[in-house]
């Protein structure tokens, strides 16, 4: 291990550094600033990870880590509770590029990637930021414009990054963007473009309501649609529509309600169109010892 990946457990500390008291509820240590700030500093270059809605066992997921990031330099996993890592890097540049670079994806699963915080508590953390590739189906390949793209992220999230094969306008089916998404806030689920509406399709979100349109949970378990909450539901029809309906002579009066409520029933926001359906993995297929020894 690189010096720069040790941590010092036995710094120095001078008259006044850590002084304790007794209260009533026990006892208090207090750190001077200069100790605190010497400790802190051996944790600069360290970030906190967590695979988002999946679970990786510690050497699983340092190997995954080395083949992911391809770092110049060495790193050091510390495993937390709750599935929180602390990942210390030994250099400035490995650093910035694990923090700015992404998204991170493992066995489909968005990798969370936060800069080192002093005192942090995995039972009471909550990740909030997620970066995510994000797609634009159908957008005209004229509009993969980078003022364009970054204003559509904008409303969305913050943009990180564009994807290659749409940087050079190398495929035309959809435009795919990395934008950092606050999942503490419902998803967008269309943007307009030049007067022209197109939908926003979401990759690798592990769990998404389609009641409330937050990441991070699932319709289940959501709290704003168990309170009744006016976002979490898409408005209700008032049960009449000035919309002229054309029904055929001689229809039923259940074939009239079908076309009414046809017209008058609006779609809803959410959806599993807002996902792009997961890659369906190949089962590998079993040979018999006699032919793979053959081969």
């Amino acid at each position: 291990m690189s010096a720069a990946l040790k941590i010092d457990t036995e710094l120095e500390a001078q008259i006044g550094d850590v002084v304790s008291e007794m209260t009533e509820l026990g006892p208090a240590i207090r750190l001077s600033d200069h100790f605190r700030a010497r400790i802190h500093k051996q944790w600069e270059d360290t970030v906190i990870v967590k695979l988002w809605g999946h679970t990786l066992g510690y050497r699983m997921l340092c190997n995954r880590l080395q083949r992911l990031w391809r770092l110049r330099g060495e790193f050091r996993v510390i495993d937390l509770d709750l599935n929180y890592y602390l990942v210390k890097l030994a250099n400035t540049y490995d650093y910035l590029h694990v923090i700015t670079g992404g998204p991170w994806v493992i066995l489909d699963h968005y990798l969370t990637v936060e800069p080192w915080q002093p005192n942090f508590a995995p039972a009471s953390h909550k990740v909030t930021y997620v970066v995510a590739w994000v797609r634009v189906p159908g957008l005209s390949t004229e509009l993969y414009q980078l003022a364009i793209l970054k204003e559509v992220c904008n409303r969305i999230g913050r943009m990180v990054r564009i994807d290659y094969s749409t940087q050079r306008t190398e495929r035309g089916c959809f435009a795919k963007v990395a934008v950092e998404l606050d999942i503490s806030k419902p998803l967008e689920t269309e943007a307009c473009v030049d007067g022209v509406w197109y939908p926003i399709v979401y990759e690798s979100l592990p769990q998404v309501c389609f009641s409330c349109g937050r990441a991070g949970h699932l319709r289940v378990n959501c709290k704003a649609d168990a309170l009744g909450s006016p976002s979490a539901h898409v408005p209700p029809s008032s049960g009449s529509s000035d919309v002229p309906v054309q029904v055929a002579a001689g229809a039923t009066e259940k074939d009239k309600r079908i076309s009414v409520d046809a017209v008058v029933t609006p779609k809803p926001k959410y959806g599993e169109w807002i996902l792009v359906p997961p890659k369906t993995r190949q089962p590998r297929k079993k040979v018999a010892p006699g032919l793979a020894d053959a081969r």
